[in-house]
């Protein structure tokens, strides 16, 4: 039998309409490293018995229909550098345990049901996190400012969250290439520092409370793609410098308080896709959407 095999390292099962639970006997297995159980249809829980794989390295089983919370057990896998669960059932507050695993490089949760509220000492916690992915996770409180010294983190997604508070300063790591935290209540200005990142390629806060101007330093993120903050609370015109972000694709201010003229923008990027204020307040002669001073946006 399968959980017999106490010297079994890996198990490589992803897209294979695997059914029925994980099961028990799974901590059996004394001497598994890799276990990739994604996009099947397994059920039930998560086993309190997971915390017997002590030398498991990568825990994948996203894309399935697991349900209950997970286990606090998972805090005695202390060799776990990757937890990959998303688009389950999965509910209820994540446990203190997950704190324990200071090994861990990549945490994705996104689309279950789970609660947590980031550690204020996040950065002390994971040191070696590149990716943290929590969309659609309940998050209560806001991102603290530690969460810049994880010089690793290259991936942060805090969509639709449910966090507050102000976006942390920084100086954020150089090794960062996306952040993602729209939908949520963040207040306060989109920091400078945000400018030295040079392999930044998405920027997400669209739909908080953000106030402030468009920093004039984001003209620096040369590798920046895409840039979205529709729906806050932006004044001030749009900095003649971001003409020169060589790589800028898709550009969205719209359902804010900017004012002035993008053409200049349309001149130095043809074909970008932009969504502005274009027919209220705004110039901009590339726009594929525009919106109106009550915020209805056609496209155009």
């Amino acid at each position: 039998e399968l959980y017999d095999n106490v010297y079994l390292q890996a198990l490589w099962l992803p897209f294979n309409e695997i059914s029925g639970s994980i099961g028990s006997k799974i901590g059996q297995i004394s001497g598994l490293q890799f276990s990739w159980f994604n996009n099947n249809f397994l059920t039930g829980t998560l086993p309190s018995e997971i915390g017997l794989l002590t030398g498991l390295y990568s825990l994948q089983s996203g894309y399935n229909s697991l349900s209950g919370t997970i286990p606090t057990e998972i805090g005695e896998m202390t060799a776990l550098q990757l937890i990959e669960l998303r688009n389950n059932s999965l509910y209820g507050d994540l446990p203190d345990s997950l704190l324990d695993l200071s090994n861990l490089q990549q945490l994705s949760l996104s689309y279950t049901n789970v609660s947590w509220s980031l550690p204020d000492s996040i950065g002390i916690i994971f040191p070696y996190l590149s990716i943290l992915a929590l969309i659609e996770v309940n998050l209560v409180g806001t991102i603290p400012d530690s969460i810049t010294t994880i010089q690793p983190l290259q991936t942060l997604d805090l969509t639709r969250t449910g966090i507050n508070g102000t976006i942390p300063v920084g100086p954020w790591p150089p090794s960062i290439q996306s952040l993602g935290a729209g939908g949520n209540s963040l207040t306060g200005t989109i920091p400078s520092s945000f400018g030295d990142l040079s392999s930044l390629t998405l920027l997400d806060f669209a739909t908080n409370k953000l106030t402030g101007r468009l920093p004039e330093s984001l003209a620096n993120s040369s590798s920046l793609l895409l840039f979205n903050v529709r729906e806050n609370e932006i004044t001030g015109n749009v900095p003649q410098a971001y003409g020169s972000l060589q790589e800028l694709s898709i550009f969205s201010i719209s359902e804010n308080f900017i004012t002035g003229s993008m053409n200049f923008l349309c001149d130095a990027r043809p074909g970008i896709q932009a969504r502005s204020d274009c027919f209220g307040e705004i110039v901009c002669d590339c726009c594929n959407i525009c919106c109106d001073d009550d915020n209805v946006c056609e496209f155009t």
